[in-house]
C-alpha cells in the first residue's frame, strides 16, 4: 500500500509519540518498539474490508484505529480504551496528528452505550484475546443495530473454539502482510438471529 507524503509524516509522528510516552506508560512492550512499522501495516491491511463507522475495542496504543484513520479520513473511528492513562495518550496522539475523524472513549467496551455510536458499524478487534472473549465483550454492541465484529487473527485461530452459540462466523478473509510469513485473517462474526 503506497503512502502519501502526508500519511508517511503522520506515521512517523505517531511512532515518535508512542516511543516518548512508552517510557512511562507501557503502551507497547520494549521489543515491540522496534517493530512499530509492522503494527502500522498490520492495522491498515484491514482498511479495505471495514465500513465507514469503526469501533476499535481495547485499542491500547491506538492499533488498528489510528493507522486506519490516517489512511481513510472519511471513515469515523471510535477508540475504546478502559485505561485512563492510555486514553490520555490517545487524546494527545489524535490532536497531535490532527485526526478529526477519531473519537476517544475512556470505557470498557461492555459499558459503551450502543446509541452513542452510529450504525452500520464494524467493531474491530486486533489483540483483545480469543474469539470467544472478544465476542462476549462486544455482545452489547453486537445486539443493537447493523453491527459486525471483525477480529484480526493469525492462522492459529483455526484451533480456537468458535464464538458462543448466539453468534456465527459469516466470513473469513485472508489478508496479505508486507514481509510476514504467518498467514493473517479477518474473521467476521455476527449475531445468528438478528431481528
Amino acid at each position: 500500500m503506497k503512502l502519501t507524503n502526508e500519511q508517511e509524516s503522520k506515521f512517523k509522528t505517531f511512532e515518535k509519540a508512542i516511543i516518548k510516552w512508552n517510557k512511562t506508560l507501557n503502551l507497547v512492550s520494549k521489543t515491540q518498539e522496534s517493530v512499530l512499522e509492522e503494527h502500522f501495516y498490520n492495522s491498515i491491511s484491514a482498511t479495505p474490508f471495514v465500513r465507514e463507522i469503526i469501533v476499535d475495542m481495547g485499542t491500547g496504543a491506538g492499533f488498528p484505529g489510528i493507522p486506519i484513520a490516517i489512511m481513510e479520513p472519511k471513515k469515523k473511528v471510535f477508540l475504546i480504551e478502559k485505561n485512563t492513562k492510555k486514553s490520555s495518550f490517545l487524546f494527545h496522539a489524535t490532536n497531535l496528528l490532527g485526526l478529526k475523524n477519531i473519537k476517544v472513549i475512556n470505557s470498557r467496551i461492555e459499558e459503551v452505550d450502543p446509541g452513542s455510536i452510529p450504525s452500520p458499524r464494524d467493531i474491530l478487534s486486533r489483540a483483545f484475546g480469543s474469539i470467544q472473549k472478544a465476542t462476549t465483550a462486544a455482545s452489547k454492541l453486537l445486539s443493537h443495530g447493523d453491527t459486525r465484529l471483525i477480529i484480526m487473527k493469525t492462522s492459529a485461530f483455526f484451533k480456537e473454539s468458535t464464538p458462543t452459540e448466539s453468534y456465527k462466523i459469516t466470513k473469513t478473509q485472508e489478508i496479505g502482510l508486507k514481509g510476514r510469513d504467518k498467514r493473517h485473517f479477518l474473521v467476521t462474526i455476527e449475531e445468528k438471529n438478528k431481528k
